[in-house]
C-alpha cells in the first residue's frame, strides 16, 4: 500500500490500510521515518523493515492479521493435544496450505535485512494464523552486518497461531521489554540458534515482559535449532525480570537442541515462572541430556512451583513455592500479591553480580526503581 524508498524523515500516520501484500514497506536504507497511528488490516506482511533501513519508529499502530477471516487463533498444544486444538491448530495448517510454504508470511512487524537502532513501541499486534513480529535478518549491499541495538518495547502481542515474537539471526543488543506477549501458541521462538551466516556475536535482553498462555497450553520460549550439529557459542540470551503465567512448557527445546550441547549463552534470572504445568519439559527420549547442568548456562534467582524434581541446570538460588501466585486469566493483572515469596528476593542486576563463581557485567533494566530492601522477582515491583 505505501512504500518508502530510499526516502529519510517521513511521518505516515492515522491511514486505514487493508489487503495489500505489504502495508507499509521501507526499503532502500530509508532512515527517520516515522509509522504512527495507523490501523493495518488482513496483509501478509503489515510492516516490513527491509534493505539496511535504520532509525525509524513504529509506534501505536493496530495490525490485526485478519488475512483468512479466523475468529479463534492463538495457542494450541501440540506436543500434548489438549483442547481447542482442533480450531486453532486448523487455522495454522491451513494458513500453511495457503501461503503454500512451511513458514509463516502472515507476519505484523518483519525486519529483514535491516540496519541499526529501529524502535518499535506501544503497537497492538493481534489475531491471525502467523507471526508478531519477527526479526530474521540476513546480509546485503544495503545491510553488510547485523542490525545493532533494535528496540521492542510496551507493545501487546496477542492470539497468534504461530510465535507472538520471532527473534532470530543478525542482530546485536536487542532490547526487548516491557511488552504483553499472550496467548501465542510460541510467545517467543528462539530462531536458527545455528544459522551461521558469519554470524559471531547475536545478544539479546529480554526483560520485564508480562507473558500469558491459557492452562496446558503451547509454551513460553521455544528453543530451535535448524539441523544437528556442533556447540553454538555466539548467542547469548538473557532472560531477566519477567512473569510467565500459565502454559505446558516454559523452556522447551526442540530436538537438536541437546545434541547441538544446548543454550549455554541462555542466562535465566528473576522469572516467575507460575500455573506452568511442565515448565522444564522432560530429558528423555530425543530430549534425553536435556536436565543436564551444560545444557542451559545460568539459571538462578528464579521463582517457581514446587516440583519433584529439577533438571540440574536449575540454580541454588531459585525460589519454590507451592500454590499459585496469580489466579491466571488472558486480562490478569501480573502485581505481586502480598506476602509473595518473589518480594525482595532478586539479585541486583543493575549493577555487576557473581552467581556460582561467574562474574557478570550490569544488565540494562530501564527507568524501573528497587522499592524495599531488595529487587522482586517479577516483572513488575511490589
Amino acid at each position: 500500500a505505501i512504500t518508502i524508498y530510499g526516502h529519510n524523515y517521513n511521518v505516515w500516520k492515522n491511514f486505514c490500510l487493508k489487503g495489500a501484500v505489504a502495508g507499509v514497506l521501507l526499503r532502500i536504507q530509508s532512515t527517520g521515518n516515522v509509522i504512527q497511528n495507523n490501523y493495518i488490516e488482513g496483509c501478509a506482511c503489515p510492516i516490513i523493515v527491509w534493505d539496511g533501513s535504520a532509525s525509524n519508529v513504529i509506534c501505536r499502530n493496530e495490525i490485526f492479521g485478519n488475512s483468512y477471516g479466523w475468529t479463534n487463533t492463538g495457542a494450541y498444544d501440540e506436543l500434548f493435544h489438549t483442547l481447542p486444538v482442533a480450531q486453532r491448530a486448523n487455522a495454522y495448517e491451513f494458513a500453511k496450505f495457503l501461503q503454500g510454504q512451511t513458514s509463516s508470511t502472515d507476519i505484523g512487524i518483519y525486519f529483514e535485512s535491516c540496519g541499526h537502532s529501529n524502535i518499535v513501541c506501544y503497537n497492538y499486534i493481534h489475531d491471525g494464523p502467523g507471526e508478531g513480529v519477527s526479526i530474521q535478518n540476513s546480509t546485503n549491499s544495503y545491510a553488510p552486518g547485523p542490525a545493532l541495538g533494535t528496540q521492542l518495547y510496551s507493545n501487546t502481542i496477542a492470539n497468534k497461531s504461530s510465535a507472538g515474537l520471532v527473534l532470530g539471526q543478525g542482530q546485536m543488543y536487542t532490547l526487548v521489554h516491557h511488552n504483553t506477549i499472550r496467548d501465542n501458541s510460541y510467545n517467543i521462538r528462539m530462531h536458527f540458534l545455528d544459522h551461521g551466516g558469519g554470524e559471531t556475536n547475536r545478544s539479546l535482553y529480554i526483560y520485564r515482559n508480562q507473558l500469558w498462555l491459557p492452562p496446558n497450553m503451547a509454551g513460553h520460549i521455544y528453543i530451535h535449532y535448524g539441523a544437528a550439529g556442533p556447540p553454538i557459542n555466539y548467542v547469548t540470551a538473557w532472560f531477566y525480570q519477567n512473569s510467565f503465567s500459565g502454559g505446558q512448557v516454559w523452556l522447551m527445546p526442540n530436538g537438536y537442541v541437546v545434541g547441538r550441547s544446548g543454550v549455554p549463552g541462555f542466562k535465566l534470572v528473576n522469572n516467575v515462572i507460575d500455573s506452568c504445568a511442565s515448565p522444564w519439559l522432560y530429558g528423555v527420549g530425543v530430549y534425553a541430556g536435556w536436565w543436564d547442568a551444560s545444557m542451559v548456562g545460568l539459571c538462578d534467582y528464579n521463582l517457581a512451583r514446587t516440583n519433584a524434581s529439577y533438571p540440574a541446570w536449575w540454580g541454588t538460588n531459585n525460589v519454590q513455592f507451592t500454590g499459585n501466585v496469580w489466579s491466571s486469566a488472558p486480562a490478569m493483572s501480573f502485581d505481586l500479591p502480598a506476602g509473595c515469596p518473589a518480594i525482595d528476593a532478586a539479585i541486583d542486576v543493575t549493577v555487576s553480580f557473581t552467581d556460582a563463581g561467574t562474574n557478570y557485567s550490569a544488565l540494562p533494566l530501564g527507568t524501573d526503581t528497587k522499592v524495599g530492601r531488595a529487587w522482586d522477582i517479577g516483572a513488575y515491583e511490589f
